[in-house]
């Protein structure tokens, strides 16, 4: 169906403030577009100056007050990931106070479900954006639409042996943030790197620091440290590549949901380096690690999953695999899903997988007119 355009210059418009983001948003724009919507994208607070125009639906990767300047349109909060854990702070704890300027939020796990719901009632008590309470908030499960491949029935049954090829190990620690816990790369980078090196077999080793981080010092530093590692690349690119979820034999990171992508992408078991400390500040973290992936408390176990790794598979069993392809809603975590239920919201309609909370829900007095 071709999508009619009369009062609005644009069908969607994308605020991606932050470009390492596009992955998420360049599958829907094109699906989008194959449906014959218009879509636009801007960055950052002078192209909304000087390219105005009047969206009936606005998307973005990440809460911005930018949405303030489009009050007629319905406006769309994609998830950060596929996966939050319980204990991130909010937005409003983190000093971001537009939480609650969105109409729909997208929530790619039952696990951001839980911390948008969360997200939604501190701001509604804390705010001092009341007047953002003229509609209800409706969280739409998904929308995690990048591509990456699921794998076939085959690829998840028990350990098999793997064959005398060389392998590769993907080193994907979290972002820094003094507001969060769990991040390691930043004084234990060095010693994870190093003991990859020394494993054997010998693997191509891939590090991939958040992209948020690229530029830190000891980022810097860890790349001149091991320029004479041939086995150890660096993955600075803006973007992952598709492949990155797949291609990798083993996945260690500290606490970054991108493990989770990866098990549901393979069906093989993610390796978390999470101190005992951490893990008992982050009991329910800790049970998923285990429950879907390897927990490693230090460098000695670390040693020990990753050779037992290199040298057989360890892959979730079915009913484990169902349960965390379940839980992060995988069906509904792809392009098309999310298309249309984009398409849905231009179009003013709710479907019946949505949960739409009352405002009532949120503690929201109605708006009274002057």
């Amino acid at each position: 169906m071709i999508k009619e355009v009369n009062e609005y210059d644009v069908d969607f418009l994308f605020i991606l403030i932050r470009p390492e983001f596009s992955d998420y948003v360049e599958p829907l724009i094109s699906g989008l577009n194959d449906c014959g919507f218009l879509t636009k994208t801007v960055y950052n607070v002078s192209d909304v100056e000087s390219n105005p125009c009047i969206p009936r639906v606005v998307v973005c990767t990440n809460e911005t007050p930018l949405i303030a300047a489009f009050p007629s349109a319905r406006t769309v909060l994609l998830g950060h990931s596929i996966y939050m854990r319980d204990t991130v702070p909010t937005p409003l704890q983190q000093g971001v106070d537009c939480f609650l300027g969105y109409d729909f939020y997208f929530c790619p796990s039952v696990y951001y479900v839980q911390w948008t719901i969360l997200s939604l009632l501190d701001s509604a008590t804390f705010s001092s954006q009341t007047s953002v309470f003229s509609t209800p908030k409706t969280l739409i499960p998904g929308g995690y639409a990048k591509e990456f491949r699921r794998p076939e029935k085959s690829e998840q049954s028990s350990a098999q042996p793997i064959a005398p090829v060389q392998k590769s190990i993907l080193y994907a620690p979290s972002v820094f943030s003094p507001d969060h816990t769990g991040h390691l790369f930043h004084e234990h980078g060095a010693g994870v790197l190093g003991l990859l090196c020394a494993v054997r077999p010998a693997a191509q080793i891939i590090c991939r620091p958040h992209p948020t981080d690229r530029g830190r010092d000891y980022v810097n530093i860890l790349i001149q440290s091991f320029a004479n590692h041939p086995q150890v690349r660096f993955d600075l690119s803006d973007t992952p590549s598709g492949t990155l979820y797949h291609v990798p034999d083993i996945v260690v990171t500290d606490m970054s949901g991108f493990g989770f992508a990866f098990a549901l992408a393979t069906g093989l078991r993610p390796i978390f380096l999470v101190s005992r400390i951490e893990a008992e500040k982050h009991r329910r973290f800790a049970e998923l690690a285990r429950r879907f992936g390897r927990l490693a408390h230090d460098f000695g176990e670390l040693l020990v999953l990753v050779r037992a790794q290199l040298n057989q598979h360890d892959s979730l069993n079915a009913a484990e695999y169902t349960s965390l392809a379940a839980a992060l809603y995988s069906d509904r975590n792809t392009p098309e899903a999310t298309v249309a239920d984009l398409r849905a919201i231009a179009d003013g309609r709710t479907e019946q997988h949505w949960l739409v909370l009352p405002l009532a829900i949120l503690g929201a007095a109605p708006l009274i007119e002057d």
